[in-house]
């Protein structure tokens, strides 16, 4: 097959599957793509579009954004029926056979305990097991993290839900990446909270089905120099602090 028959392919493969999530959804963003990209929460996620824009670009690619539930989508994934991802960790993808990554990273994710009580002592995994800590539904690394470490732990549908329900004290804690705390924190009017030391990381990459493995050179090329130009971070905005500064060689 050559070039313009494959990009013909995807494009028609896009098409049918845009028509798909948007049926079920009501929510599709962007142009017709070579490749077909799924969203996560919304489709008000600003600074993730257009980094992923601004690679693919660079890269001579297209993406649409189209929004699906975080829990399905590696199974889409790996099966084929969307193409790329934005980022997962490595861990995340273990056991997918399907599933290829970049090696150039996304961003850094950097998950702390904020908490309204002044009397908690919060600086390590092993100090939250008596919390019942709340974690955001989907937010799959930090539920693997809390089950692997012996946490019980309350699912929340929404990070904006989660931060109220501390305002309302109605959770102790909520565990989520720091950057993204003080954010949503601000959205509720939460103040004088308390946040702990970070209690672990993860770096996640940019994910594809392995059809599409031939693409890595050229994404990871951009990747790799938005990282070098400060693009990446510029486009980041309020979530600049998640993006690395340089990308391993």
């Amino acid at each position: 097959m050559n070039n313009n028959d494959q990009n013909s392919a995807l494009h028609r493969f896009a098409a049918h599957h845009a028509s798909r999530a948007i049926t079920r959804r009501h929510c599709a963003c962007g142009r017709l793509p070579e490749l077909y990209c799924p969203d996560t929460i919304d489709c008000d996620l600003t600074e993730t579009k257009a980094i992923i824009t601004e690679a693919y670009k660079r890269a001579g690619l297209k993406a649409l954004f189209v929004p699906l539930p975080m829990e399905r989508i590696l199974l889409d994934l790996d099966s084929g029926q969307v193409d790329a991802t934005y980022a997962r960790t490595r861990r995340a993808i273990e056991g997918y056979d399907n599933i290829v990554q970049l090696t150039v990273p996304y961003s850094l994710i950097r998950i702390v305990a904020f908490y309204l009580d002044p009397d908690l002592s919060i600086n390590s995994l092993a100090d939250l097991a008596p919390l019942n800590p709340g974690i955001m539904r989907g937010d799959m690394l930090t539920v693997t993290t809390a089950k692997r470490a012996g946490i019980p732990y309350t699912l929340i549908d929404h990070i904006d839900l989660g931060f109220l329900m501390l305002k309302q004290r109605r959770v102790k804690v909520i565990l989520t990446d720091n950057t993204i705390g003080r954010i949503f924190a601000r959205h509720v009017n939460l103040n004088n909270y308390f946040v702990s030391e970070e209690l672990f990381r993860a770096t996640i990459f940019h994910t594809l089905n392995k059809k599409h493995a031939h693409l890595i050179p050229r994404l990871e090329k951009s990747f790799r120099s938005m990282l070098e130009d400060g693009t990446a971070k510029r486009l980041a905005g309020k979530y600049a602090d998640m993006i690395p500064e340089t990308a391993p060689e």
